[in-house]
This record gives structure tokens, sequence and C-alpha cells, in this order.
């Protein structure tokens, strides 16, 4: 195989995992914008905004809310405010979501406060 064709077909499994992976990404952000319930004041919260507008850390800032996780990604952090106002403006400012992080420690691990512990 020609060393033109191995990089081509190298860039196509490269473009078709970083296709996967934003396509991963969508589906359980819409999954947690609409499967969890509604983001309470002064309780964790997910805060999701577009990659390429202003980063979520950002966005908490501007709306007055506060940074509560140790890591922030680019288009999500963990965060509380302390009103509903504070949320609204999140979601003013660009904020794709904002949601209950209780459910989403759910979502990771299968685990809820209403499941029976594995310990006897």
């Amino acid at each position: 195989m020609a060393l033109g064709a191995m990089k081509q077909r190298h860039l196509i499994q490269d473009s078709a995992v970083a296709l996967g992976a934003v396509l991963a990404c969508t589906a359980v952000s819409i999954h947690l914008a609409f499967a969890t319930g509604p983001a309470a004041p002064n309780s964790p919260v997910l805060v999701v905004s577009a990659p390429w507008h202003i980063p979520a850390v950002d966005l908490v800032a501007a709306a007055g809310g506060q940074l509560i996780g140790p890591i922030s990604g680019r288009f999500g952090t963990l965060a509380q405010f302390s009103d509903g106002d504070q949320i609204q403006k999140a979601l003013g400012l660009g904020a794709w979501f904002v949601a209950d992080a209780a459910a989403l420690a759910a979502l990771c691990s299968g685990w809820t406060h209403d499941t029976p512990s594995f310990q006897s």
C-alpha cells in the first residue's frame, strides 16, 4: 500500500472515531437534558455549553454561580447556583442546559440513593 493511501485511510479512521465521539456526547447531552429533573438552587448541577461558544466555566462565573468540581471541561462543569435566577441567566448566556448533577451520577453508575446497597 502506498504511503499516501495509508495516510488517507488513517485520516478516514480518525475522522470516523471523532464523529462517533461527538455523536455519543450529543446523545448523552440530549438524554441528560430531557431525562433529569430540574436543576435546583443550592444543589450541584452540570452546566453544559457548546464547545465553540463561551466555555461553561465562564458561563457559571457570568451568571454568578460557583464552580464546585476539581476540574472542568471545555463544554461542561459542575457548579452550584444560589437561586433560580442565576440558573436562568446561565441558560440565557448560552448554556445548552443546566442539569441535576445527582442524576448525572446515577446515569454514570446506575446507582441512586434509592438503590439498595449490595452490603449486608
